[in-house]
C-alpha cells in the first residue's frame, strides 16, 4: 500500500468505532462498567446540579446518598467535566472519547517518527491506530492516550533540548487526567529524572525544574476540590477500606494476577493481547537496541509491582490510612505505551529479514483485531450491525421515558423522598434526577455506609461474599439482595433475566431514618409487611421492567 493511502486508512480507522454514534447515535452501546454505571453519570450530575464551579465546603449534592459534598466529585475545570457541560452526557461523552483517541494517535504517530526518523512511515501510523483503538476509559481522561506525548517531553528533557512548549503540556495535563491514575507514577517519574540531574549545569536544568513545578501546580489547581475535600474534615468511607480481612494475600493469586496483566494489560487502562508481541520481541530481542532492553525491563518491574503489590502493602502500608485508601498500584497506565513500544521497536529491527517480516505481519495484523473486538464497546456495536446485540443501548439502559412515567405516577416533587434501586444500577435514578440513597462513589460519608449497611444487614449476613464486598471495600454502596448477589448480574437484570427474587429482608427503621421512601426493583419481590407493589413500568425502549415498590409506615 502506497504510504499516501495508509495514512488515509490510520485515519478511517481512526473514526470508525465512532461510526455507530453518528449512525445510531443514542441507541449505540455505550460501556457500562465505571461508565454509564458510574463515572460518566457523575458528570452529568454534576451538570444538573448548577455547582459545577462551586467548590465551597458547604456545597451539597442532596440528591446523591441522601447528601454529598460536592468536592468528592470531579473538578468543574477538568476536561470530561468540560465536554459534558458544553454538549451533553452523550455527545460529550463521544467527543471526549474522539478527542483522547486523537491524542493518542497524534502522540503514538510522533514518538515513531521522532525515534525512528528513517523507518518506513507505515510504521508510525499502524502504531497510531493500534494505540488509538486500545479500550480505554474516556472518563479518566489522557491518563493513557496522554502518555506519547509525556514520554517524548521527558526525552527533550532528559537531552536539554526542552522548549517553553513542555512548560504548557505539563501544566495542562493534570487538567485532562484522572488524579489517581497518573500522579503517583508521574510522580516517580519525576522524583527519577530530577535525581539523576542533580549534578548537570543551572542552565540544562533550568527548563527541567520549571517543567515540574508546571506539573505540580497544574495539579494543585485542577484536582483542588480533592485536596480541599482531604483537609476539610470528611470522614470517608474509606476509613474502613480493609483489603486483606483474612491475613496475608495469597502468592498464588498474586501469581496469576502476574501472568493475567503479562498477558491481557490492565482492564482500566487498555486491555491488550501482549502474547504475539512477545513472541516477535523474542525473536527480535539479538537485534533490538538497548534501550528496548531498557524498555523490557521496566515493564517488567512495572508488572512485578503491580501484581505483588498486595503482599507490599499488607507488609508495610495497611495501616497507613491514606495509602490505604488510595493505593499506589497504579502505574498499570504504562501497560499499553511500553507494549507498542516494544512491538514498534522488535519490528523494526528485524524488518529486513523476509522471514521474520512475515512474522511481524501476522503480530500487526492480529494485535490490531484483538485490540479492536477486545474493546467491548466496538463489540457490542459490531454485535447490533448483526442483529445479534444482547447489551443495552445507551438509551435503553438509562430509561429516560420510563423514569418520567415513574416520577409522574408518584406525584411529588422529586426532592421530597428518597428511592433505592434493586437489581439495576443507582445511576440511571440519579441520571433521571432521583434522589437516591445509594451509588457508586469513590468518596462518601462513613455514615451513609453505616446506615444502607443497617437497611440490607440481614442480607449480608445471608451471603458473606456480599458481606465482605461492601464491607471492606463499600465504593458501590447498593441495596444488595443476597438471592442476586453482589457481582455484575446483581444491577443488570434487564428484561429476560431473573425476573423475580423469593426472599428479601429488609430493616424498615433503617429505611425511614435514611429517608426511603420507594424501591425501584428490576426484579418482582416476595410480598411482605415492610413494603407494597404499587405497579409495573414497561417501556420499548427501555432494557428494564421495573416495578415501584412503596415502604410501609412503621
Amino acid at each position: 500500500m502506497k504510504p499516501g493511502l495508509f495514512r488515509y486508512a490510520a485515519y478511517f480507522g481512526l473514526i470508525l468505532p465512532f461510526l455507530p454514534f453518528l449512525i445510531w447515535q443514542q441507541d449505540a452501546y455505550v460501556r457500562l462498567h465505571d461508565t454509564l454505571e458510574g463515572e460518566l453519570v457523575w458528570l452529568e450530575v454534576l451538570r444538573q446540579s448548577g455547582l459545577a464551579f462551586d467548590y465551597s465546603a458547604d456545597a451539597t449534592l442532596p440528591n446523591i446518598l441522601g447528601g454529598l459534598a460536592r468536592n468528592t466529585y470531579p473538578p468543574g475545570h477538568s476536561l470530561p467535566y468540560l465536554f459534558v457541560h458544553v454538549f451533553g452526557m452523550f455527545w460529550g461523552y463521544v467527543f471526549m472519547s474522539f478527542c483522547l483517541s486523537l491524542i493518542g494517535f497524534l502522540g503514538m504517530r510522533s514518538w515513531v517518527k521522532q525515534t525512528y526518523p528513517h523507518a518506513a512511515p507505515e510504521f508510525a501510523w499502524a502504531a497510531a491506530l493500534l494505540f488509538a483503538w486500545i479500550p480505554f476509559f474516556p472518563t479518566f481522561g489522557a491518563a493513557v492516550m496522554g502518555l506519547p506525548w509525556l514520554w517524548l517531553s521527558f526525552r527533550r528533557l532528559h537531552r536539554g533540548r526542552a522548549k517553553l512548549p513542555d512548560l504548557a503540556i505539563w501544566f495542562l495535563f493534570p487538567f485532562t487526567a484522572s488524579f489517581i491514575w497518573t500522579a503517583i507514577l508521574l510522580s516517580l517519574a519525576w522524583g527519577f529524572l530530577l535525581l539523576s540531574h542533580l549534578r548537570k549545569p543551572l542552565k540544562f536544568q533550568a527548563l527541567l525544574w520549571g517543567s515540574a513545578f508546571a506539573w505540580g501546580l497544574g495539579v494543585l489547581l485542577a484536582h483542588y476540590p480533592s485536596f480541599a475535600l482531604m483537609f476539610s474534615g470528611f470522614e470517608s468511607h474509606r476509613q474502613e477500606y480493609l483489603p486483606y480481612p483474612d491475613g496475608a494475600p495469597a502468592l498464588v493469586s498474586q501469581l496469576q494476577s502476574f501472568v493475567q496483566m503479562a498477558l491481557f494489560s490492565h482492564y482500566h487502562v487498555g486491555t491488550l493481547v501482549t502474547l504475539p508481541i512477545l513472541l516477535l520481541l523474542f525473536l527480535a530481542w539479538p537485534h533490538v537496541p538497548k534501550r528496548s532492553k531498557y524498555t523490557a525491563l521496566i515493564l517488567l518491574l512495572v508488572l512485578l509491582f503491580q501484581a505483588f503489590y498486595p503482599s507490599l502493602e499488607y507488609l508495610f502500608f495497611q495501616h497507613i490510612e491514606v495509602i490505604r485508601s488510595m493505593r499506589l498500584d497504579r502505574l498499570s497506565t504504562l501497560f499499553p505505551f511500553l507494549w507498542l513500544i516494544l512491538l514498534v521497536d522488535s519490528s523494526i529491527a528485524i524488518w529486513n529479514q523476509i522471514a521474520y517480516r512475515r512474522v511481524a505481519l501476522v503480530v500487526w495484523a492480529s494485535v490490531l483485531l484483538i485490540a479492536s473486538l477486545g474493546n467491548d464497546q466496538n463489540l457490542q456495536n459490531l454485535r447490533k450491525a448483526l442483529h445479534k446485540d444482547i447489551m443495552p443501548s445507551y438509551r435503553s439502559y438509562l430509561a429516560a421515558d420510563q423514569m418520567k412515567k415513574i416520577q409522574w405516577f408518584i406525584g411529588k416533587p422529586v426532592s421530597s423522598y428518597r428511592v433505592a434501586s434493586l437489581g439495576l444500577s443507582p445511576s440511571i435514578a440519579q441520571y433521571n434526577g432521583f434522589y437516591t440513597v445509594d451509588g457508586l462513589q469513590s468518596q462518601y460519608p462513613l455514615k451513609q455506609k453505616h446506615r444502607l449497611g443497617k437497611i440490607m444487614q440481614a442480607e449480608l449476613e445471608k451471603a458473606g461474599d456480599c458481606q465482605r464486598y461492601f464491607q471492606n471495600w463499600g465504593n458501590r454502596a447498593y441495596l444488595f439482595s443476597a438471592e442476586l448477589g453482589c457481582g455484575f448480574q446483581a444491577i443488570h437484570q434487564g428484561k429476560g433475566k431473573r425476573g423475580q427474587i423469593q426472599n428479601l429482608e429488609l430493616n424498615p427503621a433503617a429505611m425511614h431514618e435514611a429517608g426511603l421512601k420507594y424501591l425501584l426493583s428490576a426484579v418482582l419481590l416476595p410480598p411482605s409487611n415492610t413494603y407494597r407493589h404499587l405497579r409495573s413500568f414497561h417501556n420499548g425502549d427501555s432494557w428494564w421492567t421495573i416495578h415501584l415498590y412503596e415502604i410501609q409506615p412503621l
